[in-house]
């Protein structure tokens, strides 16, 4: 989960820091991105516990269920049943 922690990071920071970040060319992205990772890594803390909820941390925190679709947090308190097919 640390990985995609980091990814967030980075996210927000081109997001806030580089508007014009679609009107660059690749070569310049790809540099720029090195940049941004290298910086993070070095600050990221490895030991810290993630108290980030998880639809942030893989990007749909914006994304709204539709009617009858239940969140993440609903679906992950459904009791497990299994099925056993005998033949």
């Amino acid at each position: 989960m640390h990985e995609k922690n980091i990814r967030r990071i980075i996210t927000k920071q081109l997001k806030k820091s580089f508007l014009n970040w679609s009107k660059m060319d690749w070569k310049s992205k790809k540099e720029l991105a090195k940049q941004i990772m290298a910086e993070v890594l070095d600050k990221y803390d490895f030991a810290q516990t993630l108290d980030v909820p998880i639809e942030e941390l893989i990007g749909i925190e914006d994304q709204a269920p539709s009617a009858g679709i239940p969140n993440l947090s609903e679906m992950a308190s459904y009791p497990t049943t299994c099925f056993i097919w005998i033949p």
